[in-house]
C-alpha cells in the first residue's frame, strides 16, 4: 500500500467550496484515505481515529455527497470510514488495493467477503473497484486484473449486493487491452495532460481527444465510463510533468468542471490525501492535490 501523506482537510474542503461555488455545482464526492502517517509509525499516528474521521465527513458533506476509498485493510479504512459517512449522509465507493503481491489482493478481498458477512457492506456503499492502476504498473496483467475482478464480483453477486463493480487504471490501459471492457460494470479511467507535459492552453481539449479511443470502446461495448482521476497540480517540479502553478491550476481545473458536469456518467472527485510518495519521488505530488478534481 502507497504511503501517504495527508493535507488538512478544513484547508482543501475551503478551497474546493470556492471553486465548487463559483461553478455553482457540487463535486459528487471526493478520494478519501484516513492514513495520517507513513507505514512505520505506530498506529495511533498512522491512521485517524474515527473521531477524527467522523468530523473529517462532517466537513466533507459540506461540499460533497460521496467519497471514494482505495482499500478494505489499510487502517481498517471501511469500518473506520462508512459509519462516520453515514451518520454525516454521505455515500462510498470503495476499493480493493492490488499490488504485485498475490498475499495483498487475497488479504483485501477476504477482508470484504468479512466485511459482507459483518453487515458493514450495506446501502452505504455504491460501487467498488478491484485495483488501482496496478496494470499501468505492471504488477499485474490484464487478465489477472479481471480474474481478480470475477471473484469480487463473484462475491457481491453472492451477497445480492447491486452496485457496479470495476478494474480502475489508465484509459490507455483500457485501448490497450479490449477485454477489460468486457468485464467491467463500468469503465473507470484515469488521464492526466499534466503528466504528458502539455500546456495549460489546450489541455481541456487534449484531454477530451485522449479520451475519444476510450470512449468509442466503450461505447461499443455498450459501458458507460467514470474518468477516474485528472487533475493539475499547484506547485513542484518533475521531469516530463507540465508546470505547476496555482495560476495554472485554477485555469485547469474549473474548466474541467464545466466540462464534465452536463454528462451525467461522469462524476467529480477530489484527492486530498492520496499522495503516493513511494511511487515518485518528486515534489510535485505534495502540491497536486489542492486543485486536483477527480471525475470518475
Amino acid at each position: 500500500m502507497a504511503q501517504v501523506i495527508t493535507i488538512t482537510t478544513v484547508v482543501v474542503v475551503a478551497a474546493m467550496a470556492t471553486l465548487t461555488s463559483s461553478l455553482n455545482v457540487k463535486l459528487s464526492g471526493i478520494n478519501y484515505n484516513p492514513r495520517k502517517g507513513a507505514d512505520w509509525e505506530p498506529l495511533k499516528l498512522k491512521c485517524k481515529s474515527a473521531s477524527e474521521v467522523a468530523t473529517d465527513m462532517k466537513i466533507l458533506a459540506t461540499v460533497t455527497s460521496n467519497i471514494r476509498l482505495y482499500s478494505m485493510v489499510d487502517c481498517n479504512q471501511m469500518e473506520l470510514v462508512v459509519p462516520a459517512a453515514k451518520a454525516a449522509g454521505l455515500t462510498v465507493w470503495a476499493g480493493i488495493w492490488v499490488d504485485k503481491n498475490a498475499a495483498t489482493y487475497a488479504a483485501e478481498r477476504d477482508a470484504f467477503a468479512a466485511l459482507i458477512k459483518k453487515g458493514v457492506i450495506d446501502a452505504t456503499v455504491i460501487g467498488l473497484h478491484v485495483g488501482s492502476e496496478a496494470i499501468y504498473r505492471k504488477e499485474v496483467t490484464a487478465d489477472e486484473a479481471i480474474k481478480n475482478f470475477k471473484e469480487v464480483k463473484a462475491l457481491v453477486t453472492a451477497a445480492g449486493l447491486k452496485f457496479p463493480v470495476t478494474i480502475a487504471d489508465i484509459g490507455d490501459v483500457y485501448v490497450a487491452n479490449p477485454q477489460l471492457f468486457a468485464a467491467v460494470d463500468i469503465v473507470s479511467a484515469n488521464a492526466f495532460p499534466f503528466w504528458e507535459a502539455k500546456p495549460i492552453e489546450g489541455c481541456i481539449e487534449y484531454f477530451y481527444s485522449r479520451m475519444e479511443p476510450l470512449i468509442k470502446l466503450a461505447t461499443d461495448n455498450g459501458k458507460k465510463i467514470m474518468i477516474g482521476e485528472t487533475g493539475w497540480a499547484t506547485q513542484g517540479k518533475a521531469d516530463g510533468a507540465s508546470v505547476a502553478s496555482p495560476e495554472n491550476a485554477v485555469v485547469r481545473n474549473p474548466s474541467i468542471l464545466e466540462l464534465v458536469v452536463p454528462y451525467s456518467w461522469w462524476y467529480l472527485r477530489d484527492d486530498f490525501s492520496l499522495v503516493p510518495i513511494d511511487c515518485w519521488a518528486m515534489t510535485v505530488h505534495s502540491h497536486g492535490c489542492l486543485y486536483c478534481v477527480y471525475v470518475y
